[in-house]
């Protein structure tokens, strides 16, 4: 799919039915066109009326998403991209990034079902508990209270890191 939104930009048809298949058996051409017929569906359209999987087009290189089509994921990624890269923002931007965290990337998808998702899975909980660190955002932080929020939210995600867990028993002590 392309647009900046989507996991791989780019990627053809074949390389969608590849991936959602398999390399031995991709899905068929009908199959996926079904599939992305019911995302359209299900996803609908924005709030201007444009389509977040807009039909076909060959000037835009086949699937793609809407440019208007975001995720939590794409969102967390800017602010710490942004928090990282500009000093004065580090705070504001590495603090809100754990509130997009409600719990563990794909679990609520049953197991198996996408294991194409098992990389993507573990760059996210990464990534979370990297912006969840209140030491990334804020040399303080790792002692005052108010990293305690953004280290527990991250410990809904990933609730084995032992980084966070020290941040608390700092905190606290």
């Amino acid at each position: 799919m392309n647009g900046r939104q989507g996991l791989h930009p780019g990627v053809t048809a074949d390389e969608i039915s590849r991936q959602l298949g398999t390399d031995a058996q991709p899905w068929s051409a009908a199959t996926r066109q079904g599939y992305i017929s019911r995302l359209r569906t299900w996803l609908g359209r924005d709030a201007n009326g444009e389509l977040y999987v807009p039909n076909v087009d060959a000037r835009h290189g086949g699937y793609r998403m809407s440019d208007s089509f975001t995720t939590d994921w794409q969102t967390l990624r800017d602010l710490a991209g942004r928090g990282l890269a500009q000093r004065e923002c580090v705070a504001s931007d590495l603090q809100q990034a754990p509130d997009l965290v409600e719990g563990t990337p794909f679990s609520s998808v049953p197991s198996g079902r996408y294991a194409w998702s098992s990389w993507l899975q573990r760059e996210m909980l990464d990534a979370i508990v990297d912006v969840a660190h209140p030491g990334r955002w804020s040399p303080e932080g790792r002692r005052s209270a108010c990293g305690a929020p953004s280290a527990m939210r991250g410990l809904l995600a990933e609730p084995v890191s032992e980084m966070l867990y020290r941040d608390l028993l700092r905190i606290a002590w």
